[in-house]
């Protein structure tokens, strides 16, 4: 490990071979997971900032407990967040797929490029912004205001106790469980619609 900085790398080992790691340290800024590579946290670590770019094949798993937290996200593996967060920033991207459990005041997703993100908890605000084929599944979610943006063919589901804002653009599409939504703009109108 270098500059707070953790590399993983399984692709000089053998095909069927696994390298599992399990991180006790609160000081990490970069993970890197390649091949059949991952991490787990056993327990909470106290985070501010992650950026985790996982190309393995394997699930990774991190536990945070934290006041304010950004994470990002990129590559094509499959990564577990939970724990408690009072701010959470989540940038995600590329053919990853997130699960998402937290109980935090703030929560603010963007996913782009093709990602599948899954948010499950409690909030008691909520932003996602969705592009380029994007979906975030915020339906577990239970949410107390809830702002959401989808564009560019990409798909939200939203769960709100209060009247969500929603913008949609270039073939955005939202699904909402929550009081009729609040449209400043009326453009996408045709594709938000209630979830059943």
């Amino acid at each position: 490990m270098r500059n707070r900085c953790l590399k993983i790398d399984a692709s000089k080992i053998e095909n069927t071979a696994v390298i599992y790691v399990d991180i006790i340290m609160p000081y990490i800024d970069s993970l890197y997971l390649y091949s059949n590579a991952c991490a787990y946290t056993p327990t909470n670590i106290w985070l501010k900032k992650l950026c985790i770019e996982n190309y393995s094949n394997k699930k990774s798993t991190i536990y945070i407990n934290s006041t304010a937290c950004s994470i990002s996200i990129k590559g094509f593996g499959e990564t577990i967040i939970a724990g408690i967060i009072d701010a959470l920033n989540l940038t995600v991207e590329g053919k990853t797929k997130s699960n998402v459990e937290v109980i935090s005041r703030f929560v603010k997703i963007i996913a782009t490029n093709e990602t599948f993100c899954y948010i499950s908890g409690n909030s008691f605000h909520s932003e996602y912004y969705s592009s380029d084929n994007a979906i975030i599944d915020a339906s577990m979610l239970v949410s107390g205001k809830v702002t959401a943006l989808a564009q560019d063919k990409s798909l939200i589901h939203v769960k709100s106790e209060d009247r969500p804002v929603i913008v949609l653009w270039d073939k955005g599409k939202i699904l909402y469980n929550s009081p009729s939504p609040i449209l400043p703009d009326s453009s996408g109108v045709n594709n938000i619609k209630p979830e059943k």
